[in-house]
């Protein structure tokens, strides 16, 4: 019994701690006026868009990933504490090469195609994509 315990204890306290927010990450993202919630999820991979995404991408003003196209980076995916006007949290992805942050872009849920720039917050608010 005090090993079932102990380990269902082990397994609350594992989930109720929250990844680290990179300190890089949360001075970018202040200086666009936006706050982080916590860290989603970080993974590496070889970036590899398809052209038809990388246009979409690029319609909304996020450039940066044409350039990387084959090479392996780091993705960082955040939720904001700002939240869309159907009131679900923000999703933040920032991108970094060897440690450099090479660019990043928000993700709203709640439009279609939904990725805007990271300096896009203002216009977002005025178009009351994002509640203020």
């Amino acid at each position: 019994m005090k090993r079932i315990l102990s380990i269902f204890l082990i397994i609350v306290f594992v989930a109720g701690c929250e990844a680290p927010i990179n300190e890089a990450h949360q001075r970018l993202l202040t200086e666009y006026g936006w706050t982080v919630k916590q860290l989603k999820e970080e993974k590496q991979f070889t970036l590899e868009t398809p052209e038809e995404l990388l246009a979409n991408f690029e319609a909304s003003g996020v450039d940066f990933l044409r350039n990387y196209q084959g090479q392996q980076v780091t993705q960082f995916h955040y939720e904001l504490k700002e939240k869309d006007i159907d009131k679900k949290n923000i999703q933040v992805f920032v991108v970094e090469k060897k440690g450099e942050v090479i660019g990043g872009y928000i993700i709203l849920q709640s439009w279609d195609p939904g990725v805007f720039k990271l300096s896009n917050k203002d216009k977002l608010v005025d178009g009351k994509y994002v509640l203020p």
